[in-house]
């Protein structure tokens, strides 16, 4: 072969592995950034820094956001504000969000979807002291309930299902402490299992829990939101972001003990003890045994998305598929 002919081919050679790189690295960063360059990505939790986030925390703490090409920014949220509002406004990347809030949002014209759901189960029980006897949902009837934001959705939920008119009950807000219940103010409170019950078991109060889920009532909690223009123009940027998260709650998952350590990183202050038992607490929310961590299906959304219209709280007729994308979680 001439060495005009061995040029040729080196150029061609040279040229295809420019292209193959070329398209290699466009799975691993965001359109328009150098190859070296990581993307700047903003995630708003649902709440204040605890285990509840562990796999994102894992994911940050442990690089696997950055092996995505992704600069990660974890940002809690506070009491008095909703953080779908920040994601709508453009403020945010992504969001840990709750059904409820979602569907509100979309009725009202917001642009955004679930890309996964966190917790498969609701964390939501209802709690009373064992002397008071209400071990199942007619025994509600009667009674006084204390509950906040979509604890009363599900409450409501659980009594249609249940046959009892929600008449029959006297439904008050709660406040974030077992006070009201214990002193007789209250005959039951709603609480999370994951948090408020751990902090209770510690506490050396016995209660007695129903679980919403057990009588037909699926909504999920945590779920992974994020806007359809992000989807649209870098669907790769939103798998990368995707899949970094569920590896980390896979990695979290199987071993509770070692992993709810990783939430002291954000907050020094927290008690270790109490984060284990809430990311132990989490486990069977989260990795139900049915499909994979994350995943969601079309009869869930559609009876979140009806509850809400039976009891009035949207109004807005649109198909539930338009809530939520399984394109990335079936990747």
């Amino acid at each position: 072969m001439s060495n005009k002919s061995l040029l040729a081919f080196g150029t061609v050679i040279v040229v295809v592995i420019a292209i193959l790189a070329a398209l290699f690295l466009k799975d691993r960063v965001a359109p328009g950034s150098a190859p070296d360059e990581l993307s700047k990505v903003s995630l708003g939790l649902s709440w204040v820094h605890q285990a509840q986030f562990s796999g994102e925390y894992y994911a940050d703490q442990n690089g696997l956001f950055r092996e995505a090409g992704i600069d990660i920014t974890l940002i809690p949220a506070s009491i008095d504000k909703d953080p779908i509002e920040d994601l709508v406004s453009g403020r945010i990347d992504f969001v840990i969000g709750q059904p409820d809030s979602l569907i509100i949002a979309y009725s009202r014209g917001a642009k955004i979807k679930a890309i996964a759901a966190t917790h498969r189960i609701h964390p939501m029980v209802l709690s009373s002291l064992p002397d008071e006897g209400i071990t199942i949902p007619a025994d509600l009837v009667g009674k006084t309930v204390g509950v906040a934001y979509s604890e009363e959705l599900i409450l409501k939920a659980m009594l249609k299902n249940q046959g009892i008119d929600v008449d029959d009950v006297s439904i008050v807000k709660r406040d974030y402490n077992f006070t009201n219940l214990v002193s007789g103010k209250l005959d039951v409170q709603a609480a999370w299992i994951t948090d408020e019950i751990q902090r209770a078991k510690r506490d050396g109060l016995e209660l007695y829990n129903i679980l919403p889920s057990d009588y037909g009532v699926h909504f999920y909690a945590d779920l992974i939101l994020t806007t359809e223009e992000l989807i649209r123009e870098n669907p790769q940027l939103v798998q990368r972001f995707l899949t970094a998260i569920l590896h980390g709650w896979r990695k979290v998952i199987s071993n509770p003990k070692e992993f709810a350590k990783l939430t002291l990183h954000y907050d020094s202050r927290l008690d270790l003890e109490h984060e284990i038992n809430v990311l132990e607490s989490s486990i069977p929310l989260i990795h139900t045994g049915e499909r994979s961590i994350g995943w969601m299906k079309r009869e869930d959304w559609v009876n979140m998305y009806q509850t809400m219209i039976d009891q009035g709280i949207i109004s807005t007729v649109f198909d539930p598929e338009e809530l939520y994308t399984m394109q990335f979680l079936e990747k």
